[in-house]
């Protein structure tokens, strides 16, 4: 015996999984991911203009359009310089897989 469901006079069978639409799983993408990004824009941003002692939070904030406190995840100016390094020059760095004493790593290398 079967039964006939329909939705809307549409039977369920009928309809393929290409036609719903589809759906993301998990949260959705955060105000505080979007700023976070932003403000590591500014800061890049900022420093290709002037040096890190130059740079003000100040600047930062008013760059990437968010306010003063936003930024006060990150303690000091130090923090948040480190934190655009890691993430936007770490990751392109290559990583040195031998190191010897005569490498050219800028400094000797005791016996």
């Amino acid at each position: 015996m079967s039964i006939d469901f329909t939705i809307r006079s549409v039977k369920t069978w009928d309809m393929k999984k290409e036609a719903l639409p589809a759906v993301r799983k998990g949260r959705p993408p955060s105000a505080m991911a979007a700023s976070h990004a932003v403000i590591m824009d500014a800061v890049y941003a900022l420093l290709a203009e002037k040096s890190v002692r130059d740079l003000t939070i100040e600047a930062v904030a008013k760059r990437a359009g968010v306010g003063k406190p936003t930024l006060y995840k990150w303690p000091t100016k130090a923090t948040l310089v480190l934190a655009m390094l890691c993430e936007r020059m770490a990751p392109k760095l290559e990583k040195p897989t031998v190191l010897t004493r005569n490498s050219p790593c800028g400094f000797e290398c005791g016996a």
